[in-house]
C-alpha cells in the first residue's frame, strides 16, 4: 500500500470548534474517456472541423485535441469492492503554539478486519502553528459493506503528557459482481458452471476470468452462449445483465491433496478480474469443493441434460439420471415438489414411478419445467423415495438456468 507524505504551511489562524488539529478526506477517482464527446482537431480535406463525432478510425489532427475528452469520475459514483481506492487525508494544526511529537495511524476498518495504510509514529515531528501534513495512500477495497477510515493524532501537549485526536469517515462498499458457481455433472463430464451478474448501475468489462485448479485438477474453459470472452480476452456485460460460462473439470482423484471427508476436496477458485469507468478490480470466489459420495445413500440423482438459458414461463425439459446404490433391490418412486418458494416448477407431470431397481441399475426420465422468475434460477425440489425401506431424499440445487424475459430471436426482431 503505497503512500506519501507532504508537509505544508497555511496562514495562522485561530483553533476551530475548540480542536487542536482539523482533517480532511478526499478519495481520488480514476479518469475516464468520454466516447460520445465532441472533439477539436478533426481534419478532413485540408479543413479543420470545430465540432464532431469521434467514429471508429478516426485520427486527431492535433494531439492535444483528446485531452478535452477526459473527465474524473464524479463524487456519485459508487465504490465497489475489489477496487484499488487512492485517498488523501490532510492533517492541519489549528493552535498558536507548537505542538511536540505528532505523528498519525490511518487504518480502514470493516465488520470483519483491519488494515494499517499509513503510521507515521516512528517518525513524529512537531507541528507548528498552521502547518498542514498530507499522507496520500492506495488500498484495496477487500470487503464490501460499512468501510471505516479511522484516522488518529497522536501528540504530547505542554506537560509532556501522550494525547489523542481521532476522528472516524465512514464510507460504503457496493459489490460489482454476483457470481455464483457450482459444480454439475453433465453427459457423464463433470461441470463447473458459473454464473455472473453486473450488480452495477454501469457496464463491467471483464477481462479475465480463470479457474485456479488445485493439484490434480485441470479446469478447461467452455463457451456456452457463445460469447467472446476466451478467443478476444474480454467480455462486456451490461447493467444488470447475467452471463453464463463453463469450465470442464479433468479430476484425478489420486493426485488431489487434504482430507476432507465430509465436505469434500477443494478443486479450486474462479479469478475474475474486470473494469469500469477507468477503475480496476479483482475478485476471488469462495473454492469449488468436490461432492462427497454418501455411502449410506440408497439412491443417487444427478443432471444428465439441461438447458443453460431458458424462457420466462415457456417449458422447457431436462433430463435425470437415477442410480440404484442399495446391495438389496428397491422400488423407487420420483417426485417434483410443486412449493411456493421455488422459481422453477413442474410443468405437467410430476410423479414418475421408477418400479424396482436393482445395485448400480441406472434409469432415465425427462421432466417438463416452467421457470416464473427472471435471473439466475436453481432447479430444486426433486424428490426420491421409497416406502418399503422408508428411505425419502430431497435434491436440491442440481442445476442453474439462465432466465430471461424474451429469446434471441425475439430479440433481434
Amino acid at each position: 500500500m503505497p503512500s506519501t507524505i507532504n508537509s505544508r504551511f497555511q496562514p495562522e489562524k485561530p483553533m476551530q470548534n475548540g480542536e487542536l488539529f482539523s482533517l480532511k478526506v478526499m478519495r481520488f477517482p480514476q479518469p475516464y474517456l468520454k466516447t460520445n464527446t465532441n472533439i477539436m482537431g478533426k481534419e478532413r480535406g485540408g479543413i479543420t472541423i470545430a465540432e464532431y463525432k469521434a467514429v471508429p478510425g478516426d485520427t486527431y489532427f492535433k494531439p492535444s485535441a483528446i485531452s478535452g475528452s477526459l473527465g474524473l469520475v464524479t463524487d456519485a459514483k459508487d465504490i465497489y469492492m475489489g477496487e484499488n481506492s487512492t485517498m488523501c487525508v490532510i492533517v492541519s494544526q489549528n493552535s498558536e503554539s507548537i505542538v511536540s511529537n505528532v505523528g498519525v495511524r490511518i487504518e480502514i476498518q470493516t465488520e470483519t478486519s483491519r488494515q494499517i495504510v499509513v503510521d507515521s509514529l516512528q517518525t513524529s515531528q512537531d507541528l507548528r502553528p498552521g502547518q498542514t501534513i498530507d499522507f496520500m495512500f492506495e488500498f484495496r477495497l477487500s470487503e464490501a459493506g460499512d468501510n471505516a477510515l479511522v484516522c488518529c493524532v497522536f501528540y504530547k501537549d505542554d506537560d509532556g503528557l501522550s494525547r489523542n485526536f481521532q476522528k472516524f469517515f465512514r464510507f460504503f462498499v457496493e459489490e460489482p459482481l454476483s457470481v455464483d458457481m457450482k459444480m454439475i455433472e453433465k453427459q457423464r463430464q463433470k461441470l463447473a458452471q458459473v454464473a455472473i451478474t453486473n450488480l452495477a448501475q454501469e457496464p463491467m468489462m471483464i477481462e479475465s476470468l480463470k479457474f485456479q485448479s488445485q493439484k490434480g485438477v485441470k479446469a478447461v474453459p467452455l463457451n456456452d452462449l457463445g460469447h467472446s470472452l476466451y478467443s478476444e480476452g474480454m467480455c462486456r456485460i451490461k447493467s444488470q445483465a447475467i452471463h453464463n460460462f463453463s469450465f470442464k473439470l479433468l479430476i484425478d482423484k489420486s493426485k488431489l491433496e487434504g482430507d476432507n471427508e465430509s465436505k469434500g476436496k477443494q478443486l479450486g477458485y474462479l479469478e475474475v478480474k474486470w473494469r469500469r469507468s477507468g477503475h480496476f478490480g479483482e475478485l476471488h470466489t469462495r473454492p469449488l469443493t468436490d461432492t462427497p459420495v454418501n455411502k449410506n445413500l440408497r439412491a443417487s440423482l444427478t443432471i444428465l441434460e439441461a438447458p443453460s438459458r431458458v424462457v420466462l414461463e415457456t417449458v422447457f425439459y431436462v433430463t435425470v439420471e437415477i442410480e440404484c446404490r442399495s446391495t438389496k433391490p428397491i422400488k423407487l418412486r420420483l417426485s417434483m415438489m410443486n412449493q411456493k418458494h421455488l422459481s422453477v416448477i413442474p410443468a405437467g407431470v410430476a410423479d414418475f414411478p421408477c418400479g424396482t431397481m436393482k445395485y448400480n441399475e441406472k434409469k432415465n426420465f425427462k421432466i417438463g419445467m416452467l421457470a416464473l422468475a427472471v435471473g439466475i434460477q436453481r432447479l430444486s425440489g426433486l424428490k426420491l423415495t421409497s416406502k418399503e425401506v422408508g428411505f425419502s431424499k430431497e435434491f436440491d440445487n442440481l442445476h442453474h438456468v439462465c432466465v430471461v424475459k424474451k429469446s434471441a430471436e425475439e430479440m433481434k426482431k
